[in-house]
């Protein structure tokens, strides 16, 4: 599992080259999520939410400057996102249970992850030989 001090120097920048610094956002465009408002989430998902996503949005779960910039996946946004994507996807495909959508991409792209331990798989729902469904596109969250 990538660490959440891993993630956040990543998202901070890569010092290899002083003149070229590789940084996502400065310190101060990454603000994460109180743990009242992860379990607010929480609370919405209705169930234990794993521990890597948890991690996540402690770190830059309100704001995160060029990080995934045109997704929504900021709190409270989230919230309404996972309710939304659940009722339009519901209408094509049967959703494992329980399932939480975590991000939308302009409406197209649905990303979601089950409870599935502290990191989970994360999946999409797709269109396959004419059937939807869903199909995994990461080993991890």
């Amino acid at each position: 599992m990538f660490g959440s001090a891993e993630f956040k120097s990543q998202l901070l920048g890569i010092r290899i080259n002083p003149k070229f610094p590789l940084a996502i956002c400065d310190e101060e465009e990454l603000i994460g999520c109180s743990e009242e408002e992860i379990l607010e989430i929480e609370q919405s998902a209705e169930f234990t939410l794993p521990k890597a996503y948890k991690d996540f949005m402690r770190i830059a779960g309100k704001k995160s400057e060029q990080f995934l910039r045109d997704c929504e996946f900021h709190y409270p946004i989230v919230i309404r996102t996972n309710q939304r994507c659940k009722e339009f996807c519901a209408k094509f495909i049967t959703l494992p249970n329980p399932c939480f959508f975590f991000l939308d991409y302009i409406g197209v792209t649905e990303l979601f992850f089950s409870n599935e331990g502290d990191d989970p798989p994360v999946y999409k729902p797709v269109v396959v030989n004419g059937t939807d469904t869903y199909v995994q596109c990461g080993t991890s969250f």
